[in-house]
């Protein structure tokens, strides 16, 4: 059985409280929806750091690359971004999974060319009865920005029902009780602070 939460909510212990002490800063109140929070969290991670090609490797005494990405490095590029965003908004009790594929400009019925260089990573996070949303935390991206989408009247396609590819990095996950109220406004606040 495929259950979101338990997958996409996953984070080390030490992770998680990393990311916590970062979602305390955020201003976040308990009447905001699930869609402004994520929106809160990606300009976070948008400001959080230069956004520059040549950034060095993760120092090897380090354990977590989004903790360390977010403490210590003053610039990355998308994979830094998305992956920031990622273990925030699993932090703050909102299912989100790491992705990465080709940013291209298209047209209908018009071929194009992707190279390498259109390589690219975001976040999306998972509403009940929408399904998954993108927010792209990389600086000068073109991606959406969030908005607070409305369900579609008829029920959604269901989730894939094989197992997703976790990502390398966190690694050793624990799995965190899932909120109490997954509706748009939903409980996150006691998730995040209680």
């Amino acid at each position: 059985n495929w259950d979101v939460n338990e997958i996409y909510l996953s984070l080390p212990e030490s992770t998680l409280e990393g990311a916590k002490a970062h979602l305390e800063q955020l201003g976040l109140t308990q009447d905001m929806s699930v869609t402004q929070v994520a929106s809160i969290i990606g300009n976070y991670v948008r400001s959080s750091a230069d956004y520059n090609l040549q950034t060095p490797k993760m120092p090897q005494e380090q354990a977590d690359f989004a903790l360390w990405f977010l403490n210590e490095s003053s610039r990355g590029y998308c994979i830094h971004f998305a992956s920031a965003a990622t273990v925030l908004l699993r932090a703050a009790g909102i299912p989100a999974r790491y992705v990465e594929g080709y940013l291209t400009d298209t047209d209908a019925n018009v071929q194009r060319m992707v190279y390498q260089g259109n390589a690219h990573a975001w976040v999306e996070y998972y509403l009940p009865g929408l399904g998954w949303v993108i927010l792209e935390a990389t600086p000068g991206s073109t991606g959406p920005e969030p908005t607070d989408p409305t369900p579609p009247a008829t029920e959604p396609t269901p989730p894939p029902t094989t197992e997703p590819t976790e990502p390398s990095q966190p690694t050793d996950p624990t799995t965190p009780s899932q909120p109490e109220d997954e509706d748009e406004g939903g409980n996150w606040w006691d998730w995040i602070f209680g």
